[in-house]
């Protein structure tokens, strides 16, 4: 695989993780800052912080799949031949 293609794909990912990520962060922010109960701004809270991680497995899992899309004949797929 060429390493242009590579970094070519590693940051269209990072752009687009990172861009998800700003605007999950600008959403749960103001409904933390707006928020009137402790409950509340601790659910918003919790929710951030698992979104988020669930942002970056995702991305992580982009940048496998696609690393392997990428080099055009899988590792986890092998074909044997019968003896």
């Amino acid at each position: 695989m060429n390493v242009v293609y590579k970094l070519l794909f590693f940051f269209l990912i990072f752009i687009v993780t990172a861009l998800a990520g700003y605007k999950v962060y600008v959403f749960f922010n103001n409904r933390i800052q707006s928020s009137r109960r402790g409950r509340e701004v601790a659910l918003y809270a919790i929710l951030l912080f698992v979104i988020c991680i669930l942002l970056l497995f995702i991305a992580s899992l982009a940048l496998v799949y696609g690393y392997e899309w990428l080099k055009g004949s899988p590792d986890a797929v092998r074909e044997t031949v019968p003896a």
